[in-house]
Parts: C-alpha cells; sequence; structure tokens
C-alpha cells in the first residue's frame, strides 16, 4: 500500500502530535481500531483502560483529526 506523507509546518501541530503520539494509551487505541472500528467500552474492556480514559483519548483524538468517530454506522 503507498502511503503520501505530508510534512507539518506548524509548531504547535507539530508538537501536539508529537504528544499525542507519545501517549502510550493514545497509541494502544489508534492499534487497536486500525483495522475494525471499537467502541470505548470495547476498548476499555479489551486493553484494560479505564473508561474515563478511553473517553478522554478518544476525544483527542478526534479533536486532532487521528479519529473517525461513529455513530450507528454515521461517521463524523
Amino acid at each position: 500500500m503507498l502511503q503520501t506523507t505530508r510534512r507539518i509546518e506548524d509548531e504547535e501541530r507539530k508538537f501536539a502530535l508529537l504528544e499525542i503520539l507519545s501517549d502510550q494509551y493514545s497509541r494502544i487505541i489508534l492499534d487497536g481500531t486500525l483495522h475494525k472500528p471499537k467502541s470505548a467500552i470495547e476498548i476499555s474492556q479489551e486493553y484494560h483502560i479505564p473508561f474515563s480514559t478511553v473517553y478522554r483519548r478518544l476525544q483527542t483524538l478526534y479533536d486532532n483529526k487521528l479519529m473517525a468517530i461513529c455513530y450507528n454506522d454515521f461517521q463524523y
């Protein structure tokens, strides 16, 4: 699979992405949902991450355009 790379010029955005990707829980969530969507409850139970932590990380990933959020097959 050919992937396109993009240079991130904005230093603030670059720092935010590096901070997110350096977080263990964020990496687990991204890796765990790469091939199949999962609910916050499924992620919490499967990876033994507190639900409140999963919810906060999902919001951070969404806010930084690293993850989409779906509700009953409707993607935001």
